[in-house]
């Protein structure tokens, strides 16, 4: 049997909180408006699941504004979003969030001072991203520290099965539940690789594995002044997408000698005849073991 194709993996990650892709934000601030995450404080992380387009249109919500698009697109007589039961994620804490002060060079070649967020991680993370010096946005003496924009692009050049291979080791969530809901409590600070690995039938077009931080930063400017105030969210929501098709394509066709495909059948009782079955699967399938 052969796969006419793997579908084209869709990244369609949406977070409340004003972040994108990766739910990591990559933010600079004025010099003297931010302040240190409390470091005697645990974090949550809550994913809701559901099956709809409609996610995919409203990246930049804070999260009560997305609680409340998503409460009346459930409430419409033919809602938009469906909540999607039994998916599972592996979770695996890769390093940590920090603010540093760095010296930077403006476009009319004068410096200035910023405050920016940056991602250590471990050794071995190091290692599985191919991170190199050339990488590092930061060095406080002893770490170094990455943008946002650096791990997700390392990220995505790794297959599937390298991710899975990666996080043979992580946390495990419980399976969302008919709400679309599953729930990380009682975490400790720092930065987070997630990957779905479970699934219900008839999903096509998963999650692609993304990057956390807790606390992650909200910040925002004053719309009557120049003045960017940051706070830190400590219980953070994320809204990924899934895409389910009831009916997956599936197409089957008969095969001759010559390696020709017909859907006409010709031959006699008794004859054995070639045939070739396609179908999609789902985009991270991963390691494809048995296919029903």
């Amino acid at each position: 049997m052969k796969l006419k194709k793997l579908l084209k993996r869709i990244s369609t990650l949406t977070l409340a909180v004003l972040m994108m892709l990766s739910l990591l934000p990559t933010m600079t601030f004025a010099a003297n408006k931010t302040i240190d995450p409390d470091p005697n404080k645990k974090g949550s992380l809550t994913l809701y699941k559901f099956d709809g387009d409609a996610l995919s249109q409203n990246r930049e919500l804070t999260q009560e504004e997305m609680k409340d698009f998503i409460d009346k697109a459930q409430s419409l007589s033919n809602p938009t979003l469906k909540p999607l039961a039994d998916v599972k994620f592996a979770y695996l804490n890769v390093g940590n969030v920090k603010q540093y002060t760095k010296e930077v060079t403006n476009a009319d070649t004068t410096k200035s001072k910023v405050v920016k967020i940056g991602y250590s991680v471990d050794a071995v993370t190091k290692t599985f991203l191919d991170l190199a010096s050339v990488d590092v946005d930061y060095n406080d003496g002893t770490t170094d520290y990455y943008t946002t924009k650096t791990l997700m692009e390392k990220l995505n050049t790794k297959t599937q099965v390298q991710i899975e291979t990666f996080m043979a080791g992580a946390s495990k969530t419980s399976a969302t539940d008919s709400n679309g809901m599953t729930k990380i409590d009682n975490m400790n600070q720092g930065l987070y690789l997630v990957a779905e690995y479970g699934y219900p039938m008839g999903v096509i077009t998963t999650t692609e594995p993304f990057f956390v931080s807790i606390p992650t930063t909200d910040a925002f400017k004053d719309d009557n002044s120049d003045v960017i105030s940051s706070s830190w969210i400590y219980d953070v929501i994320a809204y990924p997408k899934n895409k389910v098709e009831k009916d997956p394509k599936i197409d089957k066709v008969i095969v001759n000698e010559e390696g020709d495909e017909s859907k006409q059948l010709d031959g006699a009782i008794g004859d054995i005849k070639k045939y070739l079955i396609r179908a999609d699967v789902p985009t991270n399938i991963g390691k494809i073991n048995k296919y029903t």
